[in-house]
């Protein structure tokens, strides 16, 4: 009977307890941004070694700078600058969207903005979200609004909610201009929406807070006078713990290591280890920037992309470079140089159980590398747009990312489905075999009961033309079998050439080998004057409404009143086997419709690589035209 009291009252804790006390992440393959709450990008399933393939893709109306997050069900969750939170079925279709925000219009970049966070999902099912609403959003299961929390936003800073381990959700503010809604700094909501406490910084909060395992919280600001970036870290109540002091601010948010080693880089390109308690450990400095979080191993190593194309292993002892992985090699320099930033990676990795290093560049490229720095796999988009988004993982292996021409991608295996007639055969043999079995049966029996020697010889007869029979349908079945069943399955289709996205803008050239092409166009202008500024600037960010141009670089010089322009494109050759040999010619068509011959060019490309190609061309103000290519010939290289 007490037993059963006891029982009882239990239950009625169970039920009279709000279901917000245990909203802690949710126990799913990738509930918050890089995996988990300490930031590791460590993921419990395995995803293979062996090459992945376009799965299915989704395409929203803008780009997609947001990471993927997965709830326990498979949903996917994904932010896109058109203001919408997209929730996609494991099968890539829509199952439902919420309008975040309405995207802004940033005139340094020429782009509009809206969703830059990655969602993060609770125990309950409850996902956050924040964007240019100016609000933390929190949006339940079936696509509904539970209730929002004011939050300021920038459209610099990448700031978004994770989860404590208690269900505190935590979130930072953009630099607040004084004049709406709350003061800048570091937010601990309760899971109803309620605000717990407040820890002011009047800079903001650059990136997404991490949580240590003691439930310490760490997260990045930058003071606006100095642009030094700083990690903050707060007690569980929200009081301050310490703070460390970087040459430049935080793009890329901090990750804790096993022993509470606190991982970090910064814009001037070093990446930092923190001690528990503040005191620096190692710094290591990588060629470039760094926006990317740092990734860690199970055995405690870190792995971090920067701007400059290579993807550093470093001892979490030491910080000594293990080895590096540069995506540059193969493609052309020139696309590099003109690049904005250089900022080549800024995708942080996620690690396998199996150990495979997933992270993407801004050329359009998934790489699969293994802990030795050895590349297993690529695989390249044709939408023209590169990867800042970095990638997830499911249960069934399948890797998730974001591009920026707003598309969202499925990567993994394709599942081989026997044809039904595949299955005829196996029945075939098993039925005839059984009725066979039986009648050898009843026929033995009857030869037991009668002597007779003449009817011993018939039912033998009898016997042996069943089993010739039998015989006869085993192998018409197994040659069906030999026919339809595939008995050796490749890791890729026959035609592993993802199919092109709604309407990319791709042309095949007809020929022995699987060569396509995509014109990139006009990528930037060089010029001076009250135009761009000063001699030597090139334009690397256009806006040709305004007539203007932003995010400048220093390189070759240009008159004030003619443009030199920049070109690019892109030829991959898709064919697993085949080596091609590629010549065409690169044009500039100006404004009066005359075609300029600026240089022509021949490449040999192995299978399943590409090459990038990089043209100027000098004109007038008044005569600007259009990029081009012609006379392209592709040939089979035999030698």
């Amino acid at each position: 009977m007490k037993l059963l009291n006891s029982l009882l009252i239990a239950i009625t804790i169970w039920i009279i307890i709000p279901s917000t006390v245990f909203a802690q992440p949710a126990d799913s393959p990738w509930p918050v941004f890089n995996g988990n709450n300490r930031h590791t990008g460590l993921s419990q399933y395995e995803i293979g070694t062996d090459r992945k393939e376009l799965l299915w893709s989704y395409k929203t109306d803008l780009s997609v700078e947001s990471s993927p997050v997965i709830g326990t069900d498979g949903t996917i969750y994904i932010g896109s600058h058109d203001g919408y939170l997209y929730a996609l079925n494991p099968s890539g279709t829509l199952k439902w969207k919420f309008e975040v925000a309405k995207p802004v219009y940033d005139e340094r970049w020429n782009v509009s903005k809206a969703i830059m966070a990655t969602p993060a999902i609770d125990k309950n099912g409850t996902v956050y979200i924040n964007g240019s609403s100016n609000y933390l959003h929190a949006i339940g299961s079936d696509g509904k609004e539970k209730w929002r929390f004011f939050t300021k936003w920038g459209n610099d800073f990448w700031n978004g909610p994770t989860i404590g381990n208690d269900g505190t959700i935590y979130i930072g503010t953009a630099r607040n201009d004084g004049n709406t809604g709350n003061p800048s700094g570091l937010y601990a909501i309760s899971p109803d929406g309620k605000e717990k406490w407040h820890y002011p910084e009047p800079s903001g909060v650059t990136v997404v807070p991490a949580v240590g395992s003691d439930g310490t919280i760490y997260f990045g600001a930058a003071e606006t006078s100095t642009n030094r970036g700083r990690i903050i870290a707060l007690t569980p109540d929200g009081k301050k713990k310490w703070q460390y002091d970087m040459e430049q601010w935080l793009e890329g948010s901090a990750s804790i290591g096993p022993d509470g080693t606190i991982y970090s880089g910064s814009k001037e390109g070093n990446v930092y280890a923190v001690n528990p308690d503040g005191k620096e450990k190692w710094r290591f400095k990588t060629g470039s920037g760094i926006s990317a979080t740092p990734s860690i191993g199970p055995d405690g190593r870190i792995y971090i992309g920067s701007w400059d194309g290579n993807l550093y292993a470093l001892n979490p002892k030491n910080g000594k470079e293990l080895w590096r992985f540069d995506v540059k090699p193969g493609r052309d320099q020139k696309l590099f140089e003109g690049y904005p930033g250089k900022e080549v990676i800024s995708s942080s990795v996620t690690i396998s159980k199996d150990g495979v290093l997933v992270f993407a560049d801004v050329f359009d490229t998934v790489y699969g590398i293994d802990t030795k720095g050895k590349e297993l796999w690529r695989w390249k988009s044709e939408s023209g747009s590169g990867f800042v988004s970095s990638p997830s993982v499911s249960k069934d292996g399948t890797i998730y990312i974001g591009d920026e021409g707003g598309y969202f991608y499925a990567l993994g295996n394709k599942k081989v489905t026997k044809p039904l007639i595949i299955a005829i055969p196996y029945l075939f043999i098993i039925v005839s075999a059984l009725i066979s079995a039986g009648i050898i049966y009843a026929i033995y029996r009857r030869i037991k009961k009668d002597n007779e020697s003449e009817k011993k010889k018939l039912n033998m007869k009898i016997l042996l033309i069943i089993l010739l029979t039998t015989l006869v349908i085993i192998a018409i079945a197994g040659t069906l079998i030999f026919l339809f069943y595939p008995f050796k399955q490749d890791s890729e289709t026959k035609d592993s050439r993802p199919k092109p996205i709604e309407k990319v803008e791709t042309v095949r050239i007809p020929g022995p080998v699987d060569i396509w092409v995509r014109e990139f166009g006009e990528t930037g202008r060089s010029c001076l004057g009250e135009v761009c500024g000063a001699l030597k600037d090139t334009c690397v960010r256009w806006n040709k409404n305004k007539d203007n141009c932003y995010e400048m670089i220093k390189t070759s010089p240009a008159s004030s009143d003619r443009y030199k322009i920049y070109c690019n494109m892109v030829i991959v050759n898709q064919d697993s086997k085949k080596v091609a040999n590629v010549s065409l010619n690169l044009n500039y068509t100006t404004a009066d419709g005359i075609r300029h011959l600026v240089q022509k060019e021949s490449y040999k490309i192995e299978p399943g690589d590409g090459k990038s190609l990089l043209w100027t061309y000098d004109v007038s103000e008044n005569d600007v035209g259009k990029c081009g290519y012609s006379d392209i010939l592709m040939t089979e290289d035999n030698n």
